[in-house]
């Protein structure tokens, strides 16, 4: 049979004052309290809030570990702990409570949504949709469980699931502009822009000042190639946060792709300005250094770009484009064989390196590279040969 502590007249003044945010004269009450008892569960409970709240982690765990000793099955106590484990990073030791806290009460949907999101934290995301399953199979009218999952599926790249997921949040009354924009970002990724517009734009009727949904407005306009559109929400988001480099770099790749180059390039000159370190901006201000015929400037770019991050392919690939537009075709070749030991299968890093096999007069090996990437699966080799003419040595800065 399940041990619970009585619901002791501290219960409701617990509540009253976390409702009130009177943490001083909680903190007070509690010790009060303790002083007639000092194995009270629910005033050592209480307490522990107050601690964790006040930003003293430390003694909120000893308390709460002494409220456990004297009422091993009081679940909320075994919530709030691991709900702390989290907040110090301590993922492993708050899996363990919460798996105590459902296997003490398994209807108990704020413990299972709680694991979720640690699930999520971790990686763990096959795991985490099955404790948000739990948790809407305790109550399937949980729009916290359902926030809970969309968010388990983005992480996981399922964009589908994490659309309709949120979408049900949404529908049982979760309201958060966070929640909203997460709905949106799921639609954009799932390919559903006209959605996802109507749901950012709705947030920003509400809330005009918000960085966050500018940003994804900016984003979602650039997938629909509205690119003024997409300009006109960066700038919004820059004079809120003028140091933002995630903005000035959507505003540079949308005034590039909107044909504004001399714009594109102070933009990004003005991006590196403030965030010297951003590898896209060093590789995205190479090409354009490119288009404008400095070589030596543009390669400085790129190698900056992959000194910054190694894994940044399309520095790479510039590289190669580069050194083939050099006629340096050896280099060329090894910048490209370097993005596709990055990245196996790289389409554009393929294609570079095909165009060079082809100009070396290597017309079979640049057929048998290129033959998975050809429409239809041709086998025709002559229908499958390059023509170095028409194939993109150099990566141009990708849309937001």
């Amino acid at each position: 049979m399940i041990r619970r502590p009585p619901r002791s007249t501290l219960f409701p003044y617990t509540t009253l004052f976390r409702s009130l945010g009177q943490w001083e004269e909680a903190k007070h009450f509690f010790e009060q309290a303790l002083t007639l008892n000092s194995r009270d569960p629910q005033a050592l409970n209480g307490l522990a809030a107050v601690m964790q709240r006040q930003g003293w982690p430390a003694e909120a765990e000893r308390l709460y570990r002494r409220a456990l000793q004297f009422s091993p099955d009081f679940i909320e106590v075994r919530n709030n702990l691991a709900a702390l484990l989290i907040q110090c990073g301590r993922l492993d030791e708050a899996v363990e409570h919460l798996r105590s806290t459902v296997c003490i009460r398994p209807d108990y949907v704020e413990a299972w949504c709680n694991l979720g999101g640690v699930y999520t934290r971790m990686g763990a995301y096959a795991d985490a949709v099955t404790a948000f399953g739990e948790a809407l199979r305790a109550n399937p009218h949980s729009a916290a469980a359902y926030g809970g999952l969309g968010f388990a599926h983005l992480e996981a790249a399922q964009y589908g699931d994490a659309a309709d997921a949120y979408g049900r949040a949404l529908e049982l009354g979760a309201d958060s502009a966070e929640l909203r924009l997460q709905s949106a970002q799921a639609l954009r990724l799932d390919g559903r822009l006209r959605q996802a517009r109507s749901v950012c734009l709705e947030v920003l009727r509400r809330s005009p000042e918000h960085f966050g949904g500018w940003c994804l407005h900016g984003a979602i306009s650039a997938s629909l190639e509205a690119w003024e559109e997409a300009i006109d929400a960066y700038r919004r988001a820059i004079r809120l946060r003028p140091g933002a480099a995630g903005a000035r770099l959507g505003l540079a790749k949308a005034l590039m792709a909107a044909g504004h180059a001399d714009k594109a390039v102070d933009a990004y000159r003005e991006l590196v300005a403030i965030d010297e370190g951003c590898a896209q901006a060093q590789n995205d201000l190479g090409v354009l250094q490119q288009a404008q015929g400095d070589m030596h400037g543009a390669e400085v770019r790129y190698r900056r770009a992959i000194d910054l991050d190694p894994q940044l392919v399309e520095a790479y690939c510039n590289l190669g484009g580069l050194f083939a537009e050099r006629h340096d075709r050896e280099k060329a070749l090894s910048w490209y064989d370097q993005a596709l030991e990055i990245r196996e299968g790289y389409p554009e890093a393929i294609a570079g390196k095909a165009a060079v096999l082809e100009l070396r007069g290597e017309i079979d090996a640049a057929y048998h590279l290129l033959a998975p990437l050809v429409e239809g699966g041709s086998r025709d080799r002559k229908s499958t040969r390059l023509n170095s003419s028409h194939i993109p040595l150099t990566r141009m800065p990708s849309s937001a």
